[in-house]
């Protein structure tokens, strides 16, 4: 499954919504140009992310394409915002969701992310526009995979920059030819 930030950002409304109960209009991608909804809400946004290793698969049959596999580590920031002292509650059930195997599977599956640790849920309450809002927050570290298929250009951006021409693909550690490959883009 190639990956981008929509179907991240998807899953992870998803996953959101499956865990807490909050309706789409209620979890929203942090930062967007929109109006605030009404009490309570949960944000969410993407701090950081790094690569953490590539894999190169080969179906030995040579029924599938030559693929690299990014795997990646997304930390991502959750808020939740309410206006009667329970955002540390809706941000504790997040995380002890992570626990409910269905629910994951189906993120897993249908998105290709998984949660692979989280901080404590911190308490930032604040006062806007003369009204106390409790807000909690807590960080989460996300696994997914961003794959490139050798043969489908649209996925190679993300891998190889202005790439044109061909190549060959070798195990780094032993240097025996894996895949060769020609690209048009």
């Amino acid at each position: 499954m190639a990956q981008n930030y929509t179907t991240i950002d998807t899953g992870i409304k998803s996953m959101v919504m499956s865990l807490t109960g909050f309706t789409n209009d209620f979890v929203l991608k942090a930062n967007q140009n929109s109006p605030r909804p009404e009490l309570p809400f949960i944000t969410f946004q993407r701090i950081a992310e790094r690569k953490m290793h590539r894999n190169f698969t080969i179906d030995p049959t040579a029924t599938e394409d030559a693929k690299i596999v990014n795997v990646k580590r997304l930390t991502t920031r959750f808020i939740a915002y309410t206006a009667d002292q329970t955002s540390q509650d809706v941000l504790d059930n997040l995380i002890l969701g992570f626990d409910n195997e269905p629910v994951m599977d189906t993120v897993r599956t249908t998105y290709g992310i998984s949660t692979l640790n989280y901080g404590p849920a911190t308490d930032i309450p604040g006062i806007t526009t003369n009204v106390f809002e409790d807000r909690t927050f807590v960080d989460v570290t996300i696994l997914y995979n961003s794959t490139l298929v050798l043969n489908d250009p649209s996925t190679i951006g993300e891998f190889i920059e202005d790439l044109n021409g061909s190549g060959t693909l070798k195990d780094l550690k032993t240097g025996d030819k894996i895949v060769t490959f020609s690209v048009d883009t």
